[in-house]
C-alpha cells in the first residue's frame, strides 16, 4: 500500500485544504520567524514529550496518548500497542504527532509573544518531522503504526518529491489551523485577547514540555 493510499483510507476529510497548502508556499516550515496560515479547523492537542529522549514501555505511551486524544481513543491505541511486536515503529510514528504538535505551538507562541519558545517549538518540529519521514521512506514505520499515531492531517501530506516539501505542507496546515483558531474566536470587543487566548491555549496544549 503506497502512502497516498494510506492518508485517503484514513481520512477524505482533509482533502479540501490540500489546494490551500500550494498557495501557502510562500511562508515555509524552513523559516522560524513565520508561523502563519489560512486553514480553518481546531487543532490537535500537544502532548508531553521527547522526540530525542524515547519512550520505556507501554505505560509511557498511553500517558502520552491521553493527553492527546482523551480516555477512549487512548484505551484503544494503548490495547493494539500492548500486543504490537514492532515498538520501535511505534515510537518512530509519533515523531508525525510531535512534528504537527510542535509546529501548532509554535504558533500559539508567536501570538504570545514568547519569542524564544516560537523559535524552539518550530525547530522540535523540523527535526521530528525530517526524523519521521526519513524512518518512513527507510521502511522502519509500520502502516499500522502510521495508522495509529500519526495525526490524519500528517497522513494525508505525505507525497511529495522531497522531505523539505513534505514538512513546508504540514508546517502550512498545523500553523494555519492554530492561528485561525485563535484569531477567528475574538468576535467582539469583550472577551480575551487574541494574546491571552493564546498563551491559554500554549498553556494548556503543554507546549513548554514539548521537546
Amino acid at each position: 500500500m503506497s502512502l497516498l493510499e494510506i492518508g485517503l483510507r484514513t481520512g477524505g476529510r482533509g482533502r479540501a485544504h490540500g489546494g490551500k497548502d500550494q498557495r501557502q508556499a510562500r511562508r515555509t516550515a524552513f523559516d522560524p520567524k513565520r508561523t502563519s496560515g489560512r486553514h480553518p479547523n481546531k487543532p490537535f492537542q500537544s502532548g508531553i514529550v521527547s522526540h530525542s529522549a524515547g519512550w520505556v514501555g507501554c505505560m509511557r505511551r498511553c500517558e502520552f496518548l491521553g493527553v492527546l486524544g482523551g480516555a477512549a481513543a487512548t484505551l484503544a491505541v494503548c490495547t493494539t500497542v500492548l500486543n504490537a511486536a514492532d515498538e520501535k515503529a511505534f515510537e518512530k510514528a509519533l515523531l508525525g504527532h510531535i512534528m504537527w504538535s510542535a509546529f501548532q505551538c509554535s504558533t500559539y507562541a508567536e501570538l504570545s509573544d514568547y519569542k524564544s519558545e516560537q523559535e524552539r517549538l518550530h525547530l522540535v518540529g523540523l527535526n521530528a518531522g525530517r526524523t519521521f519521514l526519513e524512518a518512513m521512506k527507510a521502511g522502519q514505520i509500520s502502516e499500522q503504526a502510521l495508522r495509529e499515531a500519526v495525526p490524519i492531517n500528517v497522513l494525508q501530506r505525505l507525497e511529495g518529491p522531497s522531505n523539505e516539501v513534505i514538512i513546508d505542507k504540514i508546517y502550512a496546515a498545523a500553523t494555519g489551523y492554530a492561528r485561525d483558531y485563535i484569531v477567528k474566536r475574538k468576535t467582539g470587543i469583550w472577551g480575551p485577547t487574541e494574546k491571552q487566548e493564546a498563551r491559554s491555549y500554549y498553556t494548556n496544549h503543554n507546549c513548554i514540555l514539548i521537546r
